[in-house]
């Protein structure tokens, strides 16, 4: 399959905001979740996806041979979970307290109802994946371009084209 760059865009992790302020401020909230998410993911689930998932999730997905389709769609079903649920990393907090992480993640605390909840957003994908995967897939398959049309040439010329039918 031909890789198709706008198919890799997720905007609920991260948008061009060019003079958009709301995008802008989406940016911001997501980055938070984006990063505390992945520092839980790879330090507690799949370290071998540290160096594969990208740090700033205006790279997401990064290198289209790095990660399996299936990384991907755990990433971004985790984060759209996370997000959808509202959750705030640091739940406000400026200086951890027992249970939470026990470093701070992009100079962040991370809360110990965060990790608990993207414990949970992993638990929910793993016990659904072939559904999460088929959805990812048919999302893939909804955003990409149509085929380009099969190129057609007209029948060559020949001599033959100047003559007459033959009569019956």
């Amino acid at each position: 399959m031909i890789h198709n760059p706008k198919c890799d865009s997720f905007p609920d992790i991260w948008q061009d905001p060019r003079g958009d302020e709301a995008k802008r401020q989406a940016n911001i909230a997501h980055r938070r979740v984006y990063q505390a998410a992945r520092y839980i993911l790879t330090h507690d689930f799949r370290r071998d996806l540290e160096d594969k998932i990208p740090k700033e999730p205006k790279d997401f997905p990064g290198n289209p041979s790095q990660l399996l389709e299936e990384d991907i769609a755990m990433m971004v079903a985790v984060h759209g979970i996370l997000i959808a649920d509202n959750w705030d990393p640091s739940m406000g907090k400026t200086t951890p307290t027992q249970g939470d992480l026990p470093e701070k993640v992009d100079g962040m605390v991370v809360d110990r109802r965060f990790v608990e909840a993207t414990v949970a957003a992993v638990k929910e994908y793993t016990s659904q994946n072939d559904l999460f995967n088929q959805c990812f897939q048919l999302l893939k398959t909804e955003t990409a371009p149509p085929p380009a049309p099969a190129t057609t040439y007209p029948e060559p010329y020949t001599a033959s084209d100047d003559q007459p039918p033959a009569n019956p």
